[in-house]
């Protein structure tokens, strides 16, 4: 005997929306009401450093269309020519590359102290 098996209608999912805010510098290093933190403007001046020493000037330019410009990655991928997901990619890998340039600059700022505290 052969059975056959009901096929069930599924509703598909709803789509949760996306987020759509651009972000920015601020976004990351949020600027504090009142008088300017010492620690985040170092941050952002580290940050700037590490961009201008580390980065390409193609991943320099796609880190200013997405941070400083706001642009969407499909905004980019249209303007550069190139598919959404590899713009991602490379955002992924800058932001890698930049948190790796400011670990290492703290490790260097925490033994340049320890050693301005044992010469003094």
């Amino acid at each position: 005997m052969i059975t056959t098996v009901e096929s069930k209608s599924y509703r598909p999912l709803p789509r949760t929306p996306r987020c759509t805010c651009a972000p920015t510098l601020d976004f990351f290093i949020p600027a504090e009401e009142g008088e300017p933190n010492s620690d985040r403007l170092a941050l952002r001046r580290l940050l700037q450093l590490g961009c201008s020493r580390c980065l390409t000037p193609n991943q320099q330019e796609l880190t200013r269309l997405r941070y400083t410009e706001g642009m969407t990655v499909t905004a980019i991928a249209k303007q550069m020519g190139v598919a959404p997901s590899s713009v991602s990619r490379s955002l992924r890998n800058i932001r890698e590359k930049l948190y790796r340039f400011t670990v290492e600059a703290g490790e260097i700022g925490q033994i340049c102290d320890l050693l301005r505290r044992q010469l003094n």
